[in-house]
Parts: C-alpha cells; structure tokens; sequence
C-alpha cells in the first residue's frame, strides 16, 4: 500500500484566504501500482531537480552552502 499526497499549512488551505482557498487530497494505492510508484518516486527524489534541505534552508546565522555536484547537486535522500 501506498498513500501519495501531501499538505499544506498555509490559511488558504484551512478556507480562511481573502483571495483563495484550496484543499488537499490524498490517494491510497495498493496491489501492482505501488512498486511502480515507488519506482517513479525514487527516479525524481534522486534526479538533479531536487535539493538536499541544507542547500535551499538557512540555520540561524549562517549562509545557505551551493549544492555539491548538483546539475546544481546530486541528491542523497533525506528519510
């Protein structure tokens, strides 16, 4: 089984925009879809579109550091 969504913390999400409101939705999968879904997630988690979260995050008094070797920087997942 899988479960593919994800959520959103913002007031738009909660119906409480001026301007908009959004909702999020998840899908729960199972049976032969899953291992293809896993595969599809580990091709774009590791691809050079995605960055470590120290790369784009800044602790408290320093910089945030260029990725390493990324197209901009190769990947290593973070779970």
């Amino acid at each position: 089984m899988a479960i593919v969504g994800g959520r959103n913390l913002a007031d738009e999400y909660f119906l409480r925009g001026t301007q908009n409101n959004f909702i999020d939705f998840d899908v729960l999968l199972a049976g032969s879809a899953v291992p293809e879904l896993s595969g599809w997630f580990d091709l774009y988690w590791n691809s050079t579109a995605v960055y470590p979260v120290e790369a784009i995050v800044r602790a408290p008094g320093h910089a945030p550091s260029p990725p390493h070797g990324h197209a901009s920087a190769s990947c290593a997942r973070l779970a």
